[in-house]
């Protein structure tokens, strides 16, 4: 889903996954840690997060 859509929120990944919003909070924790996504927006609700090693890929 990432490579597919590299930039998005906790309520699109559980949309189109169709996965509770509770389990995808622990999916993005677990990818928080790993430093595979990453948060830009700084807020603490609605937060936007990136496959930042992805889009790198394509701006360089």
């Amino acid at each position: 889903m990432l490579y597919d859509e590299p930039v998005l929120t906790r309520n699109k990944m559980a949309e189109k996954t169709e996965i509770k919003l509770t389990t995808i909070n622990g999916v993005v924790n677990s990818l928080l840690e790993r430093q595979i996504i990453k948060e830009t927006t700084g807020y603490n609700r609605n937060q936007i997060f990136a496959f930042e090693k992805y889009i790198d890929l394509f701006l360089k």
